[in-house]
C-alpha cells in the first residue's frame, strides 16, 4: 500500500506488579483469636494459622485425622485433592483436646452437628 515500508513498533509492556500477601503479626493473631466469642471459632482460627491450612482443609478436619502420638495431622482434601501430613503444634493439640471434650467427640473438629460417640480423645 502506498509503496511504503511497514514499521514495526516495539510495544513496551507495563511491568507486572508483584505484591506480597498481607502477613499478620503474632500480636494481631492474638487479638484475632481473643476477639472470637466461641471456643470453636478460636480453635478454628488457631488451627488454621498455626498449621498453615486452607479454610476448606480446616473445615474438613476430622477427629480421626489427628495423630497426637506423632504430633501430626493428616489432610485428606488438600489442593489438587492430594493428601499430606502437617505437624501439630503442642498449643494447637491442647486446644483441640479441649474443644473435643466440650463437643463430646463429634466427628468434625470445628463443631458441626454430626455426632460420633466412638471417637477417641485427640491428645
Amino acid at each position: 500500500m502506498l509503496k511504503r515500508k511497514w514499521q514495526w513498533l516495539n510495544i513496551v509492556k507495563a511491568p507486572k506488579i508483584q505484591s506480597l500477601p498481607d502477613i499478620l503479626t503474632p500480636q494481631e493473631i492474638t487479638q484475632l483469636i481473643g476477639a472470637a466469642r466461641k471456643l470453636r471459632y478460636r480453635v478454628f482460627i488457631l488451627t488454621t494459622y498455626s498449621m498453615g491450612l486452607r479454610l476448606s482443609e480446616t473445615l474438613a478436619l476430622e477427629v480421626g485425622d489427628i495423630d497426637a502420638g506423632r504430633k501430626q495431622v493428616h489432610i485428606h482434601r488438600g489442593k489438587g485433592h492430594k493428601g499430606r501430613g502437617v505437624p501439630l503444634p503442642n498449643l494447637t493439640c491442647c486446644t483441640l483436646r479441649s474443644l473435643a471434650i466440650s463437643l463430646h467427640f463429634r466427628r468434625y473438629v470445628t463443631g458441626t452437628s454430626d455426632q460420633d460417640n466412638n471417637e477417641q480423645p485427640i491428645c
